[in-house]
């Protein structure tokens, strides 16, 4: 089998359990949770660092948040919206609020409401466009 990857491949696990967030924190390289809220993800990721100190572990826990977006070409409205619902300002915002959080990197999933690969590589230019404009 080959080529052989360069280094040992990285191996991150979700986990919002208390039993899953051990195992993490025990025997994979990372963390990948679903971002589902700025303030929900900060206090999980807190509690994941605060576990690994507390059972010893020597080498940081790595993190990438997958935030599976929901694109509309119109905003969503009310306050019912979920993160990562809606246009391209509103998935911007939530990225704005989650790149507070602590966690060093999110995995945007925009394939998921597109209607073809053209569709999805201009919202895809467009909220890149947009988030690097916003700073993040």
């Amino acid at each position: 089998m080959g080529p052989k990857p360069a280094r040992p491949i990285p191996v991150f696990l979700p986990a919002s359990s208390p039993r899953a967030t051990r195992r993490l924190v025990d025997r994979a390289d990372g963390w990948m949770p679903v971002a589902m809220g700025a303030a929900q993800l900060s206090e999980q990721w807190q509690r994941v660092q605060e576990l690994a100190a507390e059972r010893g572990r020597t080498r940081p826990v790595d993190a990438c948040a997958r935030a599976n977006a929901r694109y509309t070409a119109k905003p969503v409205e009310g306050q019912q919206r979920q993160p990562f619902h809606g246009n391209v300002a509103q998935i911007v915002e939530d990225l704005v609020a989650h790149s507070g959080t602590g966690v060093p990197e999110i995995m945007l999933d925009l394939q998921g409401t597109t209607r073809d690969a053209t569709e999805l590589i201009d919202v895809a230019t467009e909220v890149y466009e947009a988030a690097r404009a916003a700073g993040v």
